[in-house]
Formats: C-alpha cells, structure tokens, sequence
C-alpha cells in the first residue's frame, strides 16, 4: 500500500489475490479521501492491468468501466452504468482495435439488453448505421444508413412484424 502525502490515508494498495507474485488487483483512492474510487484488475493475469471500475460517489458502486480487451495497453471498452443498478445504459467500442470508436449501443429500458446501436462499419470515426429495437426483443427492428456520409439516410429498413425479417424498405 502506499500513501503518497503521508496522511495515514493510503491511497493505492496492490493485492495478489492468487499468490503468484503478480498483482490481480488495485484499489485507489483518486481524491485522496481515504474511500476507494478507482479499481484496477489484471484479468488476463501478464502483470498488466486491463479492466478498471470508476466509483465516483464512492458509495461502493461503480458508475464507470473502461477495459483494454485485447491486452495491447489501450482502452477499448467504455460502458456507463449511470443509476448504478449493475445494468449498463450505455457502452463504447473499438472493434478494430484501430484506436477510434466504431460501436456505440443504449439499453433505453434497462432490460439488460441494448436497444440502439450506432456503427461506423467503415471505420472513418463517423456512424453510418442507426439500428433500433423497439419492441424489446432484443433484436433490431428499425435502422437508417447513411451509406455515403453525407448527413442524408439514404436507406430505412423496418421489421413491421418482429418476425426478423425486413418487410419495409425505403431508400433514395
């Protein structure tokens, strides 16, 4: 553990939960408060941490994730669990690990479950692809492209009777 100003308040302790020599897991204290607000995990057990929880309120409950799922030392997962009910109302990718976001997804209904989803399957950093799940079945039913980025949907795509299939298409 460490306590960087000398206050008797650590401020970052490292534990090894598996007795390997390399640590599993961080606890800071980020505002020096003496309440833990900032957990590290070295899930992928290679000395490096790669998954992290925020707890702003520091009620024990975080409101923040960021995870680095591919070990190559950048975050390339970001969710929000906002109202802290262990459900995520929002989270980010990059897929491609190219450093840029190119999936986004909402869980409007709190289901557990995303219900809009934003894609940039081109990978320029600009969403083409808006797809929505409005009957909560969890597959989308609704969705708009705009294929050439120019600000105009150029396709809509409807699911009218949530049979998984498109029945209406419309498109300029």
């Amino acid at each position: 553990a460490w306590d960087s100003d000398n206050d008797g308040d650590y401020d970052a302790a490292a534990i090894d939960e598996d007795f390997d020599g390399l640590f599993d897991l961080w606890l800071f204290d980020t505002n020096n408060n003496g309440v833990t607000d900032l957990y590290a995990v070295d899930t992928n057990e290679d000395g490096v941490e790669d998954f992290y929880a925020y707890d702003g309120d520091e009620n024990g409950v975080a409101e923040l994730y960021y995870a680095d799922t591919n070990a190559d030392g950048f975050i390339d997962f970001y969710g929000e669990d906002l109202d802290e009910n262990g459900v995520l109302e929002f989270y980010a990718a990059d897929s491609n690990f190219d450093g840029t976001v190119d999936f986004w997804a909402w869980d409007t209904d709190q289901n557990g479950a995303a219900d809009v989803w934003l894609l940039d399957a081109n990978f320029d950093g600009f969403p083409e692809t808006w797809l929505a799940d409005t009957n909560g079945d969890g597959a989308p039913d609704y969705g708009w492209i705009d294929s050439n980025i120019d600000g105009e949907v150029d396709l809509i795509v409807i699911d009218s009777d949530f049979n998984g299939a498109v029945d209406i298409v419309t498109g300029k």
